[in-house]
């Protein structure tokens, strides 16, 4: 019974305003409390067509979420000037350090070859859910 107390303890700080706060421009859209800019909705236009974002960037509507909860290998390159090759505290391989994502988890986590490899470098595709929240708007946001 402790347990399953325990869960719906989660669930219900899960499904709180503190965790899922739909308090973007995006929703007040939806509410008539805000009215998205000709840049914005040519924007949302790009992230739903040409972009391809909206693969794994799911949903529409009030409650999109805007992730399909996978994880995804683009190619992409690694970033040069990402500081974490040069911080040895963190990064002894330096330049060398490769994230491997899913599969490097699973191949440390003990699983067999046939189990990681087909999963090396698999990043889960995150939500992109008030992606643009931040503490103050002189605030800027990595998002790599």
């Amino acid at each position: 019974m402790a347990y399953g107390n325990i869960g719906l303890s989660i669930a219900s700080y899960e499904d709180s305003p503190m965790v899922n706060a739909f308090t973007s421009k995006y929703d007040y859209s939806f509410k008539g409390m805000a009215k998205l800019t000709k840049q914005e909705r040519k924007g949302f236009s790009l992230f739903m067509g040409k972009g391809k974002c909206k693969l794994c960037h799911i949903g529409t509507g009030q409650h999109a979420l805007f992730t399909d909860y996978s994880y995804d290998n683009l190619g992409v390159p690694r970033n040069p000037e990402n500081p974490f090759y040069e911080e040895p505290a963190w990064n002894p391989l330096g330049f060398d350090w490769v994230d491997n994502g899913l599969g490097g988890f699973l191949k440390a986590a003990g699983y067999e070859p046939e189990v990681y490899e087909s999963e090396m470098g698999k990043q889960k595709v995150p939500t992109l859910r008030n992606v643009d929240l931040r503490p103050s708007e002189g605030f800027v946001k990595a998002y790599s």
